[in-house]
C-alpha cells in the first residue's frame, strides 16, 4: 500500500496506475513508481484510489499493488521515490533508517 507521506495535490496518476506525482504544500515534486518496467504489466495488480487534480492529505490511501503478482510476472517490485525538482530545495535528508524530509515535508516513512 501506498499512501500519502503529506497534504497536497495528486499531479498525475499513470494510465496502467503503477506510478504516481504528488505535489506538498511547500512545492515538493514526488514521484512514486513501483517496480521495474511494471508499466508491461498494464495495470494488472495495481488500484490507484486517486486521480490527477486530487487533493489529497497525510495518510491517506493512494494505490494498492500485489507483491505477488509483480514477481510472479518476473518483474522487480523495488520502488523509486523520487524529489523531482530537488535541486528546488537546500537539504533532502534521511534519518539514516525509514524517514527522508525534504523541506518540511516528511517524503517517506517505510512502515513494516
Amino acid at each position: 500500500m501506498i499512501i500519502a507521506p503529506f497534504d497536497g495535490v495528486i499531479s498525475m496518476v499513470a494510465d496502467t496506475r503503477h506510478a504516481l506525482g504528488l505535489i506538498s504544500e511547500t512545492d515538493v515534486d514526488l514521484l512514486i513508481h513501483v517496480g521495474i518496467n511494471t508499466v508491461a504489466m498494464q495495470g494488472d495488480g495495481f488500484e490507484t484510489f486517486v486521480k490527477s487534480g486530487q487533493r489529497v492529505h497525510k495518510g491517506q490511501k493512494l494505490m494498492k499493488f500485489n507483491l505477488a503478482l509483480i514477481g510472479e510476472k518476473g518483474f522487480c517490485a523495488d520502488t523509486a521515490v523520487i524529489v523531482t525538482n530537488s535541486n528546488d530545495f537546500k537539504d533532502i535528508f534521511s534519518d539514516g533508517g525509514r524517514i527522508v524530509r525534504a523541506a518540511e515535508d516528511e517524503i517517506i516513512n517505510i512502515i513494516q
